[in-house]
């Protein structure tokens, strides 16, 4: 069936009120989808003013922690470290570490730990954390976050994650006991 409009007047009325509402909402849709740009785009630069912010006070906390750990003198030492991947967690490592120096690893029950996971381990004296710390606090695809032990000032967690790519962060929980 066609409408003819000189045979429905009343349909080419509604017809028109209909377009009319229709029109009144895509312009209404598109000032509205123009707002939300530009309060993204406002959102995006207030994000990443603070993403500077905090990178700036990470490298500032790197630097003091680094300083206080120096100050310690503390070269041998034992390093419990338990890392959560987003895909799993890895068994917890015990590092012994003698005037700085990787020298063996176990799990927490004296056990060797699976040598798959060894080579990983090797560069994680306190130094090494620091160096790690220090160059995830520039790479700007990478967020981070550290805290450091009050007195001696090694980092006793740190945690990682892509701004880009999912699934590539990491938490480490980090204890220490002196060795003598």
């Amino acid at each position: 069936m066609r409408l003819n409009s000189s045979s429905h007047p009343q349909a080419r009325l509604l017809f028109l009120v209909w377009l009319s509402g229709v029109l009144i909402a895509c312009n209404s849709s598109e000032r509205n989808l123009e707002q939300l740009r530009r309060e993204g785009a406002e959102s995006d630069a207030r994000r990443e003013q603070q993403i500077v912010l905090d990178r700036q006070a990470v490298q500032q906390a790197l630097a003091d922690a680094e300083r206080r750990w120096q100050a310690a003198g503390l070269r041998s030492y034992e390093l419990t470290l338990h890392h959560q991947y987003m895909w799993g967690r890895v068994p917890k490592a015990v590092l012994r570490i003698r005037n700085d120096r990787f020298v063996s690893i176990t799990d927490t029950l004296g056990r060797p730990y699976p040598d798959s996971l060894r080579p990983y381990f090797v560069q994680r004296t306190v130094p090494g954390l620091f160096a790690e710390l220090r160059r995830i606090a520039f790479d700007t695809s990478a967020t981070v976050s550290a805290r450091f032990d009050p007195a001696l000032g090694y980092p006793t967690s740190l945690s990682t994650d892509s701004r880009s790519v999912t699934d590539v962060g990491y938490n480490v929980m980090i204890q220490l006991r002196p060795l003598r």
